[in-house]
């Protein structure tokens, strides 16, 4: 599926691979920020472990929960539950975490994802891995939010497109020119991520990921922005659970309440797969 970003800048795939070693799900941190999710978080830690050939490191950056998530979190030998010490209601909670979580990493790459992003297909990592390593990118992500479920029939309709489609997709940008990477899923390369002095921050209406990949551009590095058609294939991502599972939103507000409407559609779906539910009752993904 990767074959049609090879194109996309580096001089070609021969040259990257003689530069580059290969790299494989062990040489990925996995960066999560929580705050009261059980079953979110639950269903996303347990389908990383199902989907992943080889474990990576996963951090939970945890804003104060003080629920049975929290529990959960901690009874789990194979993740490092983190304690930011960043309450939720900061508005910079989500960006705080990140940056708690990146000063941990000793792997070359790190991936940001949020609690309700969901792995519903094996080779997801190694598909970021191989489009960041072929292309030379700091970063690899999701241009959008949403990342639709796709299947078979769209793995066949992407590969049947022309190059040049794909890359027009993969290059549409912030006003500001920095390509769009998401918190839902991006992967940086961590060696360039601290050379540029990268960091998250919430800056307006703009995704907390935004400084640091135009941080990233402004160094020199080349950033990828995949669109949800790319990933969608291995991963889901419908946002806003932390706000609906706690209730931090108005709910007189109706634009909020259609969105409510559609985000409870679109979950639905996703969770009445057998798939997505064996993911969830197979207990023996905590152990």
């Amino acid at each position: 599926m990767l074959s049609c970003f090879r194109r996309a800048g580096a001089p070609s795939v021969r040259r990257a691979a003689r530069r580059v070693i290969a790299m494989t799900e062990a040489d990925v941190t996995v960066l999560v920020p929580h705050f009261q999710t059980l079953e979110a978080i639950r269903l996303c830690l347990r389908s990383i472990r199902r989907y992943s050939a080889t474990a990576p490191r996963v951090l939970v950056l945890d804003n104060g929960s003080a629920d049975a998530s929290l529990d959960y979190l901690r009874g789990l030998r194979w993740i490092t539950c983190v304690d930011t010490g960043v309450p939720n209601a900061d508005p910079n909670a989500h960006a705080a975490a990140l940056n708690v979580g990146a000063a941990r990493v000793d792997t070359p790459y790190f991936l940001v994802m949020h609690s309700d992003t969901y792995v519903h297909r094996p080779g997801w990592l190694q598909m970021l891995l191989d489009a960041c390593r072929r292309g030379d990118y700091g970063a690899v992500g999701s241009r959008h939010q949403t990342i639709r479920a796709y299947g078979l029939a769209w793995l066949a309709a992407l590969a049947a497109r022309s190059a040049p489609l794909l890359q027009r997709w993969a290059g549409r940008s912030t006003s500001g020119g920095t390509p769009w990477l998401r918190s839902c899923l991006t992967l940086y390369r961590t060696d360039a991520y601290r050379a540029a002095g990268a960091s998250f921050a919430r800056i307006g209406k703009e995704d907390v990921t935004h400084p640091a990949n135009a941080q990233l551009v402004a160094s020199g590095a080349r950033v990828l922005g995949l669109p949800d058609r790319a990933v969608g294939y291995y991963v889901f991502h419908k946002g806003d659970t932390t706000r609906i599972a706690n209730r931090l939103y108005d709910r007189t507000d109706s634009a909020f309440r259609a969105k409510l409407q559609r985000h409870q559609e679109y979950v639905g779906g996703f969770y009445a797969r057998p798939s997505t539910r064996a993911v969830l009752t197979d207990a023996s993904l905590d152990e």
